[in-house]
């Protein structure tokens, strides 16, 4: 689908459980072969969610006024869309977000999964461009 990073969040409700970067990677160049992509994505280590927003973020909110499909653009290259853990972002982080400049897009009408959303940006991203 296009993406080139992978980047892990620390959030409020991320899970504490050790992180491993040698199983994620194991995981990824499986998916890697099964579709047949000729290059990684790169992953990077687990960041805090503070240390990465500014106005260059797109943060995925299920009760963003605006639609993913509505801002996304390719010629604003790369996109970066933040994906929350599970139970979403806190409201905290919310506010936190839009006073660091990020917009706030939705992916649709229903709460997804973490990983199911990840998946729906990318493919959003994919097809705007």
């Amino acid at each position: 689908l296009g993406v080139t990073t992978i980047l892990p969040l620390i959030t409020e409700r991320t899970e504490s459980r050790a992180w491993r970067k040698d199983r994620a990677r194991q995981v990824m160049i499986a998916a890697l072969k099964q579709c047949k992509r000729s290059r990684l994505p790169e992953l990077q280590m687990p960041i805090s969610l503070e240390s990465v927003l500014g106005p260059d973020i797109l943060f995925a909110d299920p009760n963003a006024p605006t639609p993913l499909m509505n801002i996304v653009d390719r010629s604003r290259d790369p996109v970066t869309i933040l994906i929350g853990p599970e139970g979403g972002f806190t409201e905290s982080e919310r506010i936190l977000a839009q006073a660091r400049g990020a917009t706030l897009v939705r992916l649709g009408p229903r709460h997804l999964r973490a990983e199911t959303a990840a998946i729906c940006s990318a493919a959003a991203v994919m097809l705007a461009g």
